[in-house]
Order: C-alpha cells, then sequence, then structure tokens
C-alpha cells in the first residue's frame, strides 16, 4: 500500500505547532520519497522512523524558502552519519543552481569536517530538474510532475506518485488551476496547499 505522511504543513512565519512544508510518501514496506524539505523535515523524519543514513530522494515543487530552507541540513547530517551515496534531487528549473549555492554555503564546514575524516569526500547531489510529465517510473511505480500556477514563481510544480493500485497528489503552493485539476482528477487522496495570508 502506499501512504501520505505530513510531516510540515506551516508556511513561513514560525509556528510552535507546525514545521515547514513537507510530505513523506511511502511505497510499500520501504521505498520512501520526500515531497520539499521545510524547516524542521530531519526532526519530522526521525519521528517517522526515516534516519539520516536513509534519507530518501527529494522533490522540490518550488524554491520558495519555506519549501527547501532545510535541504541544506538533509545533505550535511546524511553526509556526516557515513552515507557517501549521492542524494537525489528532483525539481523545476533552476535546482541545479540552488544546490550548487547550497554546497558552497557549506563549503567550509564540509571542509574543516574533513580534516578528521582522512581522505573522505565531500557530500553528493544528483540533481534532476524536471517538467511537466514522468519523472521517475519503475516496479509499477510511476512518478510525475505538473506545472501548477504559483506566480511570480515560474515554474512551479505539483507531483503525482502512482503505485500498487493507488494515486496520491501533492499540489505544492498554488492558485485554483486547470492542471491541477487535470493530473489530480481520480486520485484517492490530494495534498492541497491552502493559505491564508
Amino acid at each position: 500500500a502506499m501512504r501520505t505522511i505530513l510531516l510540515g504543513t506551516g508556511s513561513p512565519p514560525p509556528n510552535p505547532k507546525r514545521r515547514g512544508p513537507a510530505t513523506l510518501i511511502v511505497v510499500g514496506d520501504s521505498e520512501r520519497f520526500l515531497v520539499d524539505a521545510g524547516s524542521g523535515v530531519g526532526v519530522q523524519l526521525v519521528q517517522a522512523g526515516v534516519r539520516p543514513y536513509d534519507w530518501p530522494p527529494v522533490f522540490i515543487t518550488h524554491h520558495h524558502s519555506d519549501h527547501v530552507i532545510d535541504l541544506a541540513h538533509l545533505i550535511i547530517t546524511r553526509w556526516i552519519v557515513g552515507q557517501n551515496a549521492p542524494l537525489d534531487v528532483y525539481g523545476p528549473a533552476g535546482t541545479r543552481r540552488q544546490i550548487d549555492l547550497l554546497l558552497e554555503w557549506m563549503r567550509w564546514d564540509i571542509d574543516v569536517r574533513r580534516e578528521h575524516m582522512h581522505e573522505r569526500a565531500g557530500p553528493e547531489v544528483r540533481v534532476m530538474e524536471v517538467e511537466e510529465g514522468h519523472v521517475l517510473e519503475r516496479d509499477g511505480l510511476r512518478v510525475s510532475a505538473f506545472l501548477v500556477e504559483h506566480d511570480p514563481v515560474n515554474p512551479a510544480l505539483g507531483y503525482r506518485f502512482d503505485a500498487e493500485g493507488t494515486s496520491v497528489v501533492v499540489s505544492g503552493d498554488t492558485r485554483p488551476c486547470e492542471n491541477l485539476m487535470r493530473w489530480s482528477r481520480g486520485v484517492e487522496l490530494l495534498v492541497h496547499e491552502c493559505c491564508e495570508m
């Protein structure tokens, strides 16, 4: 079965009762995917039973700070605990540049830690910039991206997960739009952004 765990549903202002936007999709017994990496996502993942060594692939909806503020935390903690495999990050155009900037921002910390890690390479991130359509397909699992309306942020994406006869859509931030309705028609679960400023 496919399960959806809301790790955070907050907005930019701090709220002790909420963490930043992040949704964990669990397929079957062990396959996991993370949509967005808002504030506190690492602690929320651990509380959901996912350890830093096993952080899942990350799907970024858009680059507003509240959706990506703890992406650096995921990258560095995963590496600190000994995971050398690249972290997979999917996202809209501009994601590669954002990751490069994050790694550069963390360069001093990485270099200092490597002083006592004896020849260990720094953390590696494998970035896939995606457009609308299927972005991942294997063993009966399909992940699709689709455009949503979040002007002036462009592109902004939602994601649809189909597996084991179940489907889930995570809308990302958007206003009412035809494309969201098209891609979420008939799904079992729609995780839909709603923010009243």
